[in-house]
């Protein structure tokens, strides 16, 4: 079994912050051209040494050397490998074939030379675009029009959220109870190992839990790939084609919070509700329903069914926290929506850490794209819903 460097995810709350800890980043981390070294051999099953120069992997480094050097899942097996040394000799055995020597003349190492790490391989031609740079363009091109959320950093897979100071609103609930401030704005990601291109995508914060949810941009032009030295030339485009979204995301949003909330629905349309592990417990169906799948018999099916319906009814009472799980308990609103529902998500998805919770709220605005996007088949029948029943 290969050794690993364990890989830290760093939270940021301030554009300083963020600038202070990108600058150290964009001093350390490099490419180095593989082709340029010779003598490319692993030893101890821990490192990857060329002449005297030794450097360590971690996890997402040897993903990306296997994805560029090595045969398609290599690291997999790489990692069932239990005897003393075996991992290396394995790993230098294919370095000797003829396929792995033309590809490592094309493929330039990611490495962070603060500790010797190997972060990621990228061809030559792609464009390294430093995180402290992406910073400062940003800085200058919002300036005061936006607030800073929070930023991540996962061997330099940057997330960064944002609201616009002008993009502010409310929804009421479905009887006019109770009003739910919401700020939009723009969640925004580069990588500087070749596992994401820039992207800008929707990000939305409620103020009454400070929840977010990071929603697809509903148009095609909101990447840049890294290639080519005029990335940062390209930013201020794309940002402003996203940005016309934004109206359609409020009229999603109030679309969302029109809709009541409807289990069996839900599960009929085989929309991703099931993005948090929740086979603790004992309402967990043990064949989650999948409206596309084969059943054995009609009676499997509708076991399947009326089981994961069952469990999609309780998530609220499973899952949410004091506010979200407070709508489904209490009068706050004369009925629960389906925006309540996606909250019960965005409010856990605080309970964990950066990348999970970054999964979990982008997961969440899939399933809010799910839902306003299928809105009329919540409408084409009587509502016969019965309340939920608590989980105690």
């Amino acid at each position: 079994m290969f050794n690993y460097t364990p890989i830290e995810e760093k939270t940021f709350h301030s554009w300083d912050a963020l600038l202070d800890h990108t600058n150290d980043e964009e001093k350390y981390v490099k490419p180095l051209n593989m082709g340029e070294h010779n003598d490319w051999r692993f030893e101890n099953d821990e490192y990857l040494c060329t002449g005297t120069d030794t450097f360590k992997l971690n996890e997402k480094g040897m993903s990306g050397f296997n994805s560029r050097i090595l045969p398609t899942n290599c690291k997999n097996i790489i990692n069932k490998l239990t005897d003393k040394g075996l991992a290396s000799d394995v790993l230098n055995n294919l370095l000797q074939t003829n396929e792995a020597k033309e590809q490592i003349k094309k493929t330039n190492l990611i490495i962070d030379h603060s500790n010797g790490t190997i972060l990621g391989a990228v061809g030559l031609h792609y464009g390294f675009y430093p995180n402290f740079n992406f910073t400062g363009d940003l800085m200058e091109i919002f300036g005061d029009n936006v607030k800073f959320e929070r930023a991540t950093i996962t061997n330099t897979k940057m997330n960064l959220s944002v609201v616009d100071v002008r993009e502010e609103g409310e929804i009421s609930g479905s009887g006019g109870v109770g009003v739910d401030k919401f700020a939009l704005g723009l969640n925004i990601g580069n990588s500087m190992v070749g596992d994401l291109s820039l992207l800008f995508d929707y990000f939305l914060r409620r103020d009454v839990c400070a929840n977010g949810m990071q929603i697809n941009a509903f148009n095609h032009n909101n990447r840049i790939i890294h290639k080519g030295d005029d990335i940062s030339s390209k930013i201020e485009n794309v940002i402003s084609n996203t940005t016309e979204g934004l109206g359609k995301l409020r009229e999603s949003l109030d679309k969302l919070a029109g809709i009541p909330f409807n289990p069996t629905k839900l599960v009929d349309l085989g929309c991703s509700v099931n993005f948090i592990d929740g086979k603790e417990y004992p309402l967990y169906p043990s064949n989650f329903y999948n409206p596309n799948k084969e059943y054995l018999t009609d009676g499997h099916r509708e076991k399947s069914f009326s089981d994961t319906v069952e469990y999609v009814k309780n998530i609220p009472y499973l899952f949410g926290g004091e506010t979200s799980r407070a709508v489904f308990s209490t009068s706050f609103r004369d009925n629960a929506s389906m925006w309540d529902f996606v909250n019960v998500y965005t409010e856990e998805a605080k309970k964990h850490s950066p990348a999970i919770r970054n999964e979990i709220e982008r997961n969440s605005g899939i399933l809010m794209n799910q839902i306003v996007s299928n809105r009329k088949e919540f409408f084409n029948e009587e509502c016969i819903e019965m309340e939920a029943e608590t989980v105690n």
